[in-house]
């Protein structure tokens, strides 16, 4: 799976700290393994992943949030032009985690006379595991019996997590993040029956 990009629905984790999309691409960002039922009903395996920039102000990004997912989805399709073009939609329940990634408790804040200020980070924590859940459509082409290719737009569902945010020399203030969001994507699908 290809993931096009990730918006969250709210995106503050309070006291000025934020996430922000990550500012590069990655094409592998997900991957799942399903089976066909019948001809319009199948259950898949979903694995997800995507990882935020989390940013304050003047440090600007200090940390990331890895977010894995892991999902049981129910398919149900239809089939038009002989099967070729493959409509659906997905549903299902699954689990989050959510760890801090590429961390850095000191950074350079550059000043307006084109020097530095070296400042040490806020520190952050994050409820580890979360419910998850996702609903989506999509649409698939078939290139052949064995290979589609398509495109999806699911959205990934979290309950609110806690968070827990510390400024050098301040006390601990707590806040609230949530992670749901559109994950528009373009897949390829390999079929083995």
């Amino acid at each position: 799976d290809v993931f096009a990009g990730f918006r969250q629905r709210d995106d503050c984790f309070g006291a000025g700290v934020e996430l922000k999309s990550p500012g590069d691409f990655n094409a592998t960002l997900g991957a799942g393994l399903g089976v066909n039922i019948d001809r319009h009903w199948g259950v898949e395996f979903q694995f997800f992943n995507v990882a935020p920039n989390v940013n304050a102000r003047p440090y600007g990004k200090f940390t990331e949030i890895d977010n894995n997912t892991f999902l049981l989805l129910g398919r149900f399709r239809g089939q038009f032009l002989n099967g070729r073009l493959v409509p659906y939609a997905t549903a299902g329940v699954g689990a989050g985690t959510f760890d801090l990634n590429d961390s850095r408790s000191i950074v350079d804040i550059p000043t307006v006379e084109g020097t530095a200020v070296t400042s040490r980070t806020p520190s952050l924590a994050v409820d580890p595991v979360s419910f998850a859940g996702q609903v989506g459509v999509g649409l698939d082409y078939f290139l052949n019996h064995h290979l589609s290719f398509g495109v999806a737009f699911p959205f990934y569902l979290y309950p609110d997590l806690n968070t827990r945010i510390q400024y050098p020399g301040q006390p601990d203030v707590g806040g609230r993040v949530n992670f749901s969001g559109f994950a528009p994507q373009i897949h390829v699908t390999a079929y083995l029956n």
